[in-house]
């Protein structure tokens, strides 16, 4: 089932529900849902994988942290199933080979790289998730 949790924080959280007990509830592949308003009163929605880096699938809250859970709508659930295979299989990939580049070049070109990354960085208090 696709569940979503509110954490204390405001953050809410979609993924597989893996296992709810008293004190805690198990997440797989979780995603942060990230909201943005334009014109009108729909939400765009994005996705962010929650832990970015991560080496399991699954995330373990504490119910102290937990606010609601909830089962996902239909359509909202389809959505989260079409776009976690890109987080947890593409971009992972992707993020891999970032990294294993910048571990095999020189130094000189770790540096470079580094510097390109800062640039594309926002500088104002805009979150990049």
């Amino acid at each position: 089932m696709v569940t979503i949790i509110k954490l204390n924080n405001g953050i809410e959280i979609v993924g597989e529900l893996v296992d709810s007990y008293k004190d805690v509830v198990t997440i797989a592949k979780p995603l942060q849902i990230n909201y943005r308003y334009f014109l009108g009163a729909t939400p765009s929605v994005s996705f962010v994988r929650y832990i970015m880096f991560s080496k399991t699938n699954e995330i373990t809250f504490h119910r102290d942290n937990i606010v609601n859970e909830v089962e996902a709508r239909e359509s909202f659930a389809n959505y989260y199933k079409d776009v976690v295979d890109y987080y947890f299989d593409e971009l992972e990939k992707l993020i891999d080979a970032e990294f294993e580049s910048l571990i095999q070049s020189s130094n000189s070109n770790q540096e470079q790289h580094m510097r390109k990354i800062l640039e594309m960085m926002p500088t104002d208090d805009t979150p990049v998730n």
